[in-house]
């Protein structure tokens, strides 16, 4: 690939407003149930983003951008047992049900699950390229690299969860030597969510 694009951890001088947009349109499901609108989603998204001990936290994110234009163009939100995870969500659950609903579904298993892995694990909750840049080889670049870094900082198993019919998805983790762990039932914004995704891991 080109020397045009490069990856490292998020910065409080990113544009949070792209980082928020590109989380936001990663998943049909979870974030637009739990936000709402775009709009929403990028303020809501800013206020996590700034807060220390959320799932969204800065420390938990990892960026490539575009080297001229300095354009976010994808966004990896990674939590472990090692994160700070002490964010209480307890007010933003009494914002509206769809708030309660998805933390209660998906954030808060998400940080218990963080917290009971072993130390050497992260649990990548999303790996996310913008629509409009997408099929141009950086959710490998992303993706490879974001493992890399953490790598050096004793890291040595990823796991993430993938919609089943997420085609282009299961490639890039098959091809980077994720294997399947097992199928399951994910979040979709319901009370019987029927969505179908399949865990996977790697160790290196």
């Amino acid at each position: 690939m080109p020397e045009e694009f490069a990856t490292r951890s998020a910065r409080p001088d990113d544009n949070l407003t792209d980082i928020a947009k590109i989380i936001y349109a990663t998943d049909p499901y979870i974030y637009p149930f739990w936000f709402g609108s775009e709009d929403d989603a990028i303020m809501s998204l800013h206020a996590l983003i700034h807060s220390t001990g959320t799932i969204f936290s800065l420390d938990n994110l990892y960026v490539v951008w575009e080297i001229w234009s300095r354009k976010i163009l994808g966004v990896i939100v990674a939590i472990s047992s090692r994160s700070d995870l002490s964010y209480d969500y307890s007010p933003l659950k009494q914002t509206n049900d769809h708030y309660r609903f998805a933390i209660e579904r998906y954030v808060e298993p998400s940080v218990r699950h963080a917290q009971k892995s072993d130390p050497d694990t992260m649990t990548i909750l999303d790996c996310c390229v913008a629509p409009d840049a997408r099929r141009r080889g950086l959710g490998k670049l992303l993706l490879n690299n974001f493992m890399i870094a953490a790598q050096a900082h004793g890291f040595r198993r990823f796991e993430l969860d993938c919609l089943a019919d997420n085609q282009p998805a299961l490639a890039l983790y098959h091809g980077l030597g994720f294997q399947d762990v097992k199928p399951g039932i994910g979040f979709d914004g319901t009370d019987h969510s029927q969505v179908a995704i399949m865990s996977l891991a790697r160790r290196v």
